[in-house]
């Protein structure tokens, strides 16, 4: 799940460079695209069962109180318009949450570099008692089930292999695997070219 979170909150972030343009050319469409935005994200981290959900509606939530006429006591002088408030909020809340999104991002990433480096340990070990079998015909997916089997049956690795299939998802697992040995096999390449 953590390359899934991943991937969904990369695809959320990679959407905002295009609303903030809306912004900047002023263009009315601004609020109501940051609160879809807002909706989507929010749905998404539902589906997803990550907490930042309740963060997401609660942001919406702030530029709908504005449209609704709230105004925080401490806002600065000179009176803005509704319009122009609107604006600024769904601005301060898009920042905010990317920021906050960046930020899950960075957890996961952290996450995945202690996984990475027990992976390559393991294809290391594992290769240094059977040589990791060529792709051939099979599909990625079909390979990498078949080597992650394979792994489960060496002596040497059956700790680490015990210890990475209890830490994260079994598709985490054949992500990590197939993106570790990419890795490995582009600097072997390098290294014999």
């Amino acid at each position: 799940m953590l390359f899934l979170n991943r991937q969904m909150l990369n695809q959320h972030v990679s959407e905002l460079p295009a609303i903030i343009d809306r912004y900047a050319a002023r263009d009315a469409g601004f609020v109501d695209d940051s609160l879809s935005w807002l909706t989507a994200l929010e749905q998404t981290l539902l589906r997803l069962r990550l907490p930042l959900a309740g963060l997401v509606a609660a942001s919406r939530g702030e530029i709908l109180a504005v449209r609704d006429g709230h105004r925080e006591p401490e806002a600065a002088a000179p009176p803005t318009s509704a319009r122009q408030a609107q604006r600024a909020t769904a601005a301060v809340v898009l920042s905010r949450v990317e920021k906050t999104l960046r930020g899950a991002v960075d957890d996961i990433d952290a996450q995945l570099d202690g996984h990475r480096e027990k992976m390559a340990q393991l294809l290391a070990v594992a290769s240094n008692v059977k040589p990791i079998p060529a792709r051939g015909d099979r599909t990625r997916d079909d390979w990498l089930r078949s080597l992650w089997s394979d792994m489960a049956g060496i002596k040497e690795t059956a700790g680490m292999y015990a210890y990475i299939n209890a830490a994260i998802s079994p598709g985490d697992v054949l992500a990590l695997l197939g993106e570790v040995l990419e890795k490995l096999l582009a600097t072997a390449e390098e290294h014999i070219a």
